[in-house]
């Protein structure tokens, strides 16, 4: 159980850390590993998971407030996913000009 803001935002950094791990290691599965302003942002989302204090900071299982921390920064990756159209990755795309920060975001490796 935590309880206060400081451990529930601890807490629920530790979520967001943990998706952003998995969304890195995604990328490292896939070939593609972040690069320079990538790393920024999945600094950024996992900070993200600082908002499970919105929820409150009374008495709460340590696992829901990780799962919390963790809900922020996917549901923002799929907002984004959802508003930005795939890049055009055809023949037109110069293959050293690198992957665009927003197609990072939404997890399209």
């Amino acid at each position: 159980m935590v309880e206060g803001f400081w451990p529930v935002l601890l807490v629920g950094l530790l979520g967001g850390l943990i998706a952003e791990v998995i969304r890195v290691a995604g990328a490292f599965r896939e070939k593609k590993p972040p690069e320079g302003a990538e790393y920024i942002a999945s600094a950024l989302f996992a900070a993200l998971g600082a908002g499970a204090v919105l929820y409150g900071w009374d008495k709460k299982l340590a696992i829901e407030v990780a799962t919390l921390g963790a809900a922020f920064p996917v549901l923002f990756a799929a907002a984004v996913r959802a508003a930005k159209p795939p890049e055009n990755t055809g023949a037109l795309r110069d293959p050293e000009a690198g992957r665009p920060i927003g197609e990072y975001i939404a997890g399209r490796f």
